[in-house]
C-alpha cells in the first residue's frame, strides 16, 4: 500500500471537506418563522412569486412560505389563485407532507381540502410549477362544515367531507349517510361535486 505524500493528503483532504460541505448545504433549511407571514383561518394573503425568492433545488422552482395554526377535527379548505402555474403543499406540525395540489378543476389554480389530525403550526408552501411560473397570487384558508349523517332538504344544499373516520360500507368504502324525507311522490334531481376526488 503507497503512502500519500503531503501534496497528496491535502488535496484529499480538501475534497472531503468540500463534499461535506456540499451535503450540509443539501439539508432541509430552517425557515425564520419570525419573519413568515401568517394566514388564519377565515382570512386570505396576497403575494408574489418572483426571482428574488427561493429555489427548489429538485426542478428551480421558486417557493414563498406560510404559516397557519390549524387546530386537531377541523376540515380546512386551502384555495390558491395565481396568475402563473402554481403548486401548493401543506405540512403538518412534524414537518410531514399532508397534502399537494397541482391543478384544481383544470386550472393554474391549486386547491387542498384536509382534516386536520394534529394541532399545532403547518407550513404551507407557495411554488411555481417549474422555474419560469412566477408571479402574483392570492391563498385563502377557509373551515368546513363537516355534515355527518345529516338530513337533507329540498332546494337546500350542503357541504360534507369524506375522511378516514368515516363509515365503511361492506365494499371498504368510506361513506357518509343523508337523509332525504318526502311528504308525496315527487322527482328529485340530486347532484353531488367534488374539486379533489370522483
Amino acid at each position: 500500500m503507497a503512502l500519500l505524500n503531503y501534496s497528496e493528503m491535502k488535496r484529499l483532504l480538501t475534497v472531503v471537506l468540500s463534499l461535506t460541505a456540499i451535503a450540509f448545504s443539501q439539508q432541509i433549511p430552517h425557515f425564520l418563522y419570525i419573519t413568515t407571514p401568517i394566514l388564519e383561518l377565515e382570512g386570505s394573503l396576497a403575494g408574489t412569486l418572483d426571482q428574488n425568492d427561493g429555489q427548489n433545488f429538485k426542478d428551480g422552482s421558486r417557493t414563498e412560505v406560510i404559516l397557519a395554526y390549524f387546530e386537531q377535527g377541523q376540515a380546512i379548505e386551502l384555495s390558491l389563485r395565481a396568475d402563473f402555474d402554481a403548486y401548493l403543499t401543506l405540512y403538518g406540525p412534524q414537518k410531514m407532507v399532508i397534502a399537494t395540489n397541482d391543478d384544481a378543476e383544470d386550472s393554474f389554480s391549486s386547491l387542498i381540502v384536509s382534516e386536520i389530525s394534529e394541532t399545532g403550526r403547518h407550513v404551507i408552501v407557495v411554488s411555481g410549477y417549474s422555474e419560469i411560473d412566477i408571479g402574483n397570487y392570492e391563498i385563502t384558508a377557509k373551515s368546513l362544515e363537516i355534515a355527518d349523517d345529516g338530513p337533507l332538504t329540498l332546494g337546500s344544499s350542503l357541504k360534507a367531507f369524506l375522511s378516514e373516520s368515516d363509515e365503511v360500507d361492506p365494499e371498504g368504502k368510506v361513506v357518509d349517510k343523508f337523509t332525504l324525507e318526502l311528504s308525496e311522490a315527487t322527482n328529485v334531481n340530486i347532484n353531488m361535486n367534488s374539486p379533489l376526488m370522483d
